[in-house]
């Protein structure tokens, strides 16, 4: 299966936020942590985190309304 690595620039510009408010979002809990890959600090995140995440975040959004 095909699942690729998302950098941090590519996923603020998905979800509409800045890097920073990505990496705030990890820090408290409320965004799935980065793997490591390819080398010394690079992270980055599995297409299929986020996009489950994103589904997620539309259901509980649809149950309360938000």
């Amino acid at each position: 299966m095909n699942d690729p690595i998302l950098r941090p620039e590519g996923v603020a510009v998905e979800l509409g936020v800045s890097i920073t408010t990505v990496f705030r979002w990890v820090k408290l809990g409320r965004f799935p942590r980065p793997v490591p890959f390819g080398g010394f600090k690079l992270v980055g995140w599995r297409r299929s985190v986020i996009d489950q995440w994103m589904a997620e975040r539309n259901r509980t959004a649809f149950r309360t309304g938000a």
